[in-house]
């Protein structure tokens, strides 16, 4: 072991300049300062930004426009997803209570008259925000 890779009186291992990227890179706690750092930017770019919209020196998005936009990207594909699951789980909850451990007919008779009707209601729900939206 050369002098430079010795312990230095703290404890720490002592490197050259151009090896610690590479030690920065494999420790945990370097990742975490990353990620901390990178969630206390994004809060004060928050503060500003909504600073800055109330003191009117930039105009805020129009309220409309991106609530519909918020609804479509998040809310609806999520809450489609969310009713979907809930009525196969209650169904297939029935099916367990019964006792009956068979899936016949399930796919044909329920799964599918589900996810079309499901479908339906998510190009309505899409139509309605859009129309609404641009409003």
């Amino acid at each position: 072991m050369t002098e430079s890779e010795a312990d230095d009186d703290t404890g720490n291992y002592v490197t050259q300049w151009w090896q610690w990227p590479a030690r920065w890179l494999r420790d945990q706690k370097f990742w975490q300062q990353v990620a901390a750092s990178t969630i206390a930017s994004l809060i004060v770019a928050f503060i500003l930004y909504i600073g800055a919209i109330t003191l009117g020196y930039i105009q805020g998005p129009q309220g409309r426009p991106l609530i519909a936009f918020i609804l479509q990207l998040l809310v609806l594909p999520g809450v489609t997803i969310w009713a979907a699951i809930k009525i196969v789980n209650i169904r297939y909850q029935r099916q367990m209570d019964r006792g009956d451990f068979s899936a016949r007919g399930y796919p044909w008779y329920v799964g599918i008259p589900i996810a079309i009707g499901i479908a339906c209601l998510f190009l309505i729900a899409t139509d309605a925000i859009q129309v609404w939206g641009a409003s």
